[in-house]
């Protein structure tokens, strides 16, 4: 992988809403949305996706490149999912035509959040990406100031809703540890963070429950007064994204939505697989454990089989899924990094 520059932006103070997938990021990206005063865009993927372009365009710095740039970004699998970006993206490929050889792929992603929240007559920015959470190290050395809100949500509601994704395995076990290791990255992170009073930690129940208070928490970190029609989120304006029918639930008030659904869509080997995998951190997070511990482990073990059975045809499928042969390589490229995770965390945790 080509290595870029560490190029800061110490004056700039973007929000970034990161999680593990299907915890609430996109309610938590819309209630910050309806703020007068921000505009948060939906899943740039920048660091899994568009950086990935690398390999082909080492850097934006050369009116070669960046064309070679812009032919390929439409290619990107998320890319299809932006909605009314195309002026933004103009003016943001005239401002590195301007820059010239100071061009560079830290700079298109700051133009691109500034000038879209710029478009809609705010002030503040910032995106959401569930997966930023494995790049805040990155993230805190471009943008010191940048202001964090790291979503969390039970592990088995997020696992049963996660696994009925378009392209997601319906096996339990990859996504619990997908939970685990982004989530304990995301609270390590967050731990060490050098601005503390920039990042907080929000539990999409509390949310749920408390709306208002946990707004307000919120905007203290993000560093902009409570605006009441934050609640009103889902009147406001169009998302920032098309084609995605399992985020229609940021269309509608927060009542409609039942934070104990998981108890009716898991099995009682599958909640006890879920428990034994994220055990710790969930007991961290205030989420208690039903199944006793040795139940746990050997109803998991049990069910090995069945679940790699369902891992492998999600994988034979997976690629006449995707957008383009583009699309898949990038894919499979996250995917080998993802699974050599998953494999030394399986072997730690044997």
């Amino acid at each position: 992988m080509v290595e870029l520059g560490e190029e800061v932006f110490a004056a700039e103070s973007p929000i970034f809403v990161v999680g593990a997938p299907r915890s609430g990021t996109t309610l938590v990206e819309r209630m910050l949305d309806a703020h007068p005063a921000i505009a948060i865009l939906d899943e740039l993927v920048f660091f899994d996706h568009i950086l990935a372009l690398r390999r082909e365009i080492p850097q934006l710095d050369t009116p070669q490149r960046r064309q070679r740039f812009f032919q390929l970004l439409p290619q990107l699998d998320h890319v299809r999912f932006w909605r009314g970006l195309d002026p933004v993206l103009a003016r943001v490929r005239e401002e590195l035509e301007q820059a010239g050889a100071r061009a560079s792929w830290q700079l298109f992603y700051l133009l691109l959040m500034k000038r879209a929240a710029e478009a809609r007559g705010k002030r503040r920015y910032g995106e959401k990406t569930p997966w930023n959470v494995r790049h805040l190290a990155t993230i805190v050395r471009w943008f010191p100031d940048a202001r964090i809100v790291h979503v969390v949500r039970d592990p088995r509601a997020q696992v049963a809703s996660r696994r009925q994704l378009p392209r997601s395995s319906h096996d339990v076990l990859t996504h619990a540890v997908k939970w685990r290791l982004d989530v304990d990255l995301g609270r390590r992170a967050l731990a060490r963070w050098p601005r503390p009073a920039n990042v907080i930690e929000v539990r999409y129940e509390d949310l749920l429950a408390e709306p208002e208070a946990q707004l307000k928490r919120i905007c203290q970190a993000v560093g902009e007064p409570f605006d009441p029609t934050m609640l009103d989120f889902y009147r406001i304006g169009e998302p920032g994204f098309r084609g995605q029918p399992w985020k229609d639930n940021v269309r509608r008030p927060l009542g409609a939505t039942d934070p104990q659904r998981w108890r009716k869509e898991l099995d009682a080997w599958e909640v006890a697989a879920i428990e034994w995998i994220a055990g710790r951190t969930m007991r961290e997070l205030g989420y208690q454990p039903l199944t006793p511990p040795l139940e746990r482990m050997l109803r998991t073990l049990a069910g090995l089989p069945r679940e790699f059975a369902r891992w492998r045809q999600f994988k034979r499928v997976q690629p006449s899924e995707l957008d383009g042969p583009l699309s898949q390589r990038l894919s499979a490229e996250v995917d080998r990094s993802l699974y050599r995770e998953l494999l030394r965390w399986m072997l730690r945790r044997a």
